[in-house]
């Protein structure tokens, strides 16, 4: 076929007639005739069905945020309570030892249970949609009870549910001396504390008795035989350490009336610890304790 220049040729205009038609027939246009796989939950074709779904959803969704924010919330208030009243527990224990003796070196007076609950009441912090009370705290026993019945309001009700009440506690015993079990039923007054040593042989009322507190002297075995202690008594062996030294060197006391071979016998060391008088009602009071009263 001879070239036309011509746009108006008609070989030309069949030629590209016969193209397309191939083009056609090669690649054939998508057909839409099956359905569209859908993003909306919906399962009819309902105009404007996610805008519907969307004024459902987003609302729900935005609840169950707010009821996750509001227990949360609800634990933190919770945790400072508690922290808050253990604290104010420990100090009111403090504060009641100090108030026996003398009550105006306690910053809160004499302990008792108004005290309790006052105090309590304002070292708690403060917010809008909490509400604390105090009341049912007291001092028995020389033991701080302290109670707080909390009232939690949520910022918006869910299901007719508007508040969450709960109740926090914290006992300590007041600082006098005793621990535990121990301090059950104790009276105000503490029990009179005593000091023995390791052999338990008396109690003493003055912890710088020189029975525990002994001053050592190093001499030989044959000096020591001859001298005197401080009641005019003489030195013997001890039967703790004898035979235990290999030199001629011995230890004394001037106060003692036994010379040790060791250093570290029992006899010269003092290990002093503080007990109840009750618990020694066995022993007998240091006869240089007695005479000091």
């Amino acid at each position: 076929m001879p070239w036309c220049g011509n746009s108006n040729c008609q070989p030309l205009k069949k030629l590209k007639r016969i193209s397309l038609q191939a083009y056609h027939y090669m690649f054939p246009p998508a057909q839409h005739d099956t359905p569209q796989a859908r993003v909306s939950s919906c399962t009819f074709p309902v105009k404007a069905s996610l805008t519907v779904e969307a004024a459902f959803t987003v609302p729900i969704f935005f609840i169950m945020v707010i009821i996750l924010v509001s227990l949360i919330d609800l634990v933190r208030v919770y945790s400072q309570v508690t922290v808050s009243l253990n604290q104010s527990a420990k100090e009111l224990g403090m504060y009641a030892y100090a108030g026996e003796t003398v009550p105006s070196s306690s910053p809160v007076g004499l302990v008792g249970t108004g005290v309790c609950i006052g105090y309590a009441q304002s070292q708690i912090p403060h917010e809008e949609r909490v509400i604390v009370s105090c009341i049912g705290s007291s001092y028995k026993n020389d033991r701080v009870d302290l109670k707080a019945r909390v009232t939690y309001r949520f910022p918006v009700s869910f299901a007719g549910i508007k508040q969450a009440v709960f109740t926090v506690r914290a006992v300590v015993h007041a600082w006098t001396g005793y621990q535990g079990k121990e301090a059950e039923g104790v009276p105000g007054i503490s029990e009179e504390m005593v000091y023995v040593t390791e052999r338990q042989t008396v109690y003493h009322t003055h912890s710088d008795c020189t029975h525990m507190n002994v001053t050592v002297y190093c001499v030989t075995e044959k000096e020591a035989r001859k001298k005197r202690n401080e009641y005019g008594r003489k030195y013997t062996a001890c039967s703790h350490c004898k035979g235990e030294g290999g030199s001629d060197t011995v230890y004394i006391t001037p106060r003692g009336d036994t010379y040790h071979v060791s250093s570290e016998c029992s006899g010269l060391k003092r290990t002093v610890r503080l007990v109840k008088k009750s618990e020694v009602v066995s022993l007998q009071e240091c006869s240089r304790c007695k005479e000091r009263g």
